[in-house]
């Protein structure tokens, strides 16, 4: 009997939905090999490439890269300091990614939607060579013979669109070698956020801390910063901030051995600066800053609690309308130098105006203690003379309350 080997539209239909299957699979499978792989590339790349790059050690722990999806992200980013330098670790980065729109990578110019990270801590050290920071930034313009830098203010060019940016949990430590430990400076940042092209960033949770030697943790504290910056400007020979403004800063005033608080941060920062100027020439920063405006809507201010002991007021006071413009430098810490010198002594000056009313609130309370304490007295004595008259009585004695000089108890219990 003849056997029909015919196949059946339904049978070729099987078999094409099987053979499509398996495509998918080996495509899926070479996709997740290629994935890896180029995870691993990536990864080394990273750690070769980067102490090229930067002249220091350069690490992470794991990549994650999709090619398809245009999104990547690393964890454990470790930029390392040059030799010579207190801090090992200058930038620590514990997570960070980007999101980019595949189309634009082969149009010659990359548009990057958004970049965030998450973890950073900075540690920005000057020293008899210069600062850590700014060797870095030396080799980096070496390595790239500046080829990307513009000649003219104001219109540098990335080469790259970069959109949204959101960074977590930032902390900077501003020092200098060889300083004791936990001297210094530092400065948290809860959350920015904004758009690179647009120039437009939010600082949130911005606080300064105080020095060693006091008491309180938090000097200065600002819910919110807006910062308007040219984003042309960060490729050219000056770096241009349009606007910087804050609403409230928050200033808790406190005083040591050394002096104020406020004092001794702008002294960190005078340290800092100075010892930046006398790094060599290799390592100077060759972009000056300029900030057009900032302004402080209002300030309130507070004292210490380690003021206030056995005191049972809290003096507050308000500033209002700090205003400063064209601040210039020829680099970042102479920058913030010029941002202290606008704003602490007004700060100083709010603090020390604090600590005076609270020693008129002192004399205040002093004199209304010293009256009812004489109040007191004169109760006691009156108590006393009629509790040894009634003490007298119930044993039948005469007993004599004293009235043109009393003991200091102001009670006596003696017989006759």
């Amino acid at each position: 009997m003849a056997t029909d080997n015919k196949e059946t539209p339904e049978k070729k239909k099987g078999g094409c939905l099987k053979i499509l299957v398996i495509i998918i699979l080996l495509l899926a499978v070479g996709l997740g090999v290629a994935t890896w792989q180029l995870n691993g590339i990536v990864k080394a790349a990273v750690q070769t490439m980067g102490p090229e790059i930067t002249g220091t050690a350069v690490s992470l722990d794991s990549v994650s890269i999709s090619p398809l999806g245009g999104s990547g992200e690393i964890s454990n980013l470790v930029i390392e300091s040059p030799q010579g330098f207190d801090n090992r670790k200058m930038i620590e980065v514990g997570k960070a990614g980007a999101d980019v729109a595949v189309s634009s990578v082969l149009s010659g110019r990359p548009a990057v939607n958004s970049v965030f990270a998450e973890g950073v801590s900075a540690r920005f050290e000057t020293g008899p060579s210069g600062s850590n920071a700014g060797i870095i930034m030396a080799n980096m313009e070496k390595f790239a013979g500046e080829k990307s830098k513009s000649t003219s203010s104001g219109s540098g060019d990335l080469g790259i669109d970069i959109g949204d940016l959101l960074f977590k949990s930032i902390l900077v430590n501003l020092g200098t070698t060889g300083q004791v430990e936990g001297a210094g400076l530092k400065v948290s940042i809860g959350e920015i956020s904004g758009n690179f092209d647009k120039g437009d960033i939010i600082l949130t949770g911005l606080v300064v801390s105080n020095p060693k030697g006091y008491q309180s943790e938090t000097a200065l504290s600002i819910p919110q910063v807006k910062v308007s910056f040219d984003a042309k400007s960060l490729l050219s020979e000056k770096i241009v901030i349009n606007s910087v403004y804050i609403e409230q800063l928050d200033a808790i005033y406190e005083t040591s051995i050394g002096g104020s608080n406020f004092t001794a941060i702008q002294k960190e920062v005078d340290i800092f600066e100075q010892s930046m100027a006398k790094g060599g020439s290799d390592n100077k920063n060759t972009q000056s800053f300029l900030i057009k405006e900032l302004k402080i809507d209002a300030i309130n201010g507070q004292l210490s609690p380690s003021l206030l002991r056995n005191v049972g007021v809290k003096p507050t006071a308000k500033l209002k309308n700090i205003e400063l413009t064209n601040l210039e430098s020829e680099n970042g810490a102479g920058l913030i130098n010029k941002i202290m010198l606008g704003v602490m002594p007004q700060l100083e000056g709010m603090g020390t105006g604090l600590v005076k009313n609270l020693g008129e609130v002192g004399k205040v309370i002093g004199e209304t203690g010293k009256q009812v304490g004489e109040t007191a007295v004169e109760g006691v004595k009156n108590v006393s003379g009629a509790l040894k008259k009634g003490i007298g009585g119930i044993f039948g004695r005469k007993t004599t309350t004293e009235t043109t000089e009393q003991k200091d108890d102001g009670v006596d219990m003696g017989d006759e």
